[in-house]
């Protein structure tokens, strides 16, 4: 349904969630105290991560990340052949979840 997320796209909210997870636990960014750790309270063998007030005014002074690709990236492009583009793949993927779920369902 439109509005809705699909699945490929929940599946990248998971991975970035767990990159973002890996570089903050990963970089000894508990140590610089950027980051607090705890035992989760519904399982003792996973830990929760917390920003920090340290932690959060280096995140608002790091530059946005996809602003800078999609800069780079899209430079000189026009942005009605962006958004044809974009119209393009997003119908192109509602077609494939769509044709794959009638699939699944034979």
């Amino acid at each position: 349904m439109p509005g809705e997320p699909i699945e490929t796209e929940l599946a990248l909210i998971r991975r970035d969630i767990q990159v973002i997870n890996d570089v903050l636990y990963g970089n000894g960014n508990d140590r610089k105290g950027l980051i607090d750790q705890m035992p989760d309270p519904g399982d003792q063998r996973q830990k929760v991560l917390r920003i920090t007030t340290a932690g959060r005014n280096l995140w608002v002074t790091l530059p946005d990340p996809i602003a800078l690709i999609a800069a780079v990236a899209f430079d000189g492009v026009d942005e009605a052949e962006i958004e044809t583009t974009n119209r393009v793949l997003r119908d192109a993927t509602q077609r494939l979840n769509n044709y794959k779920k009638r699939e699944s369902k034979k």
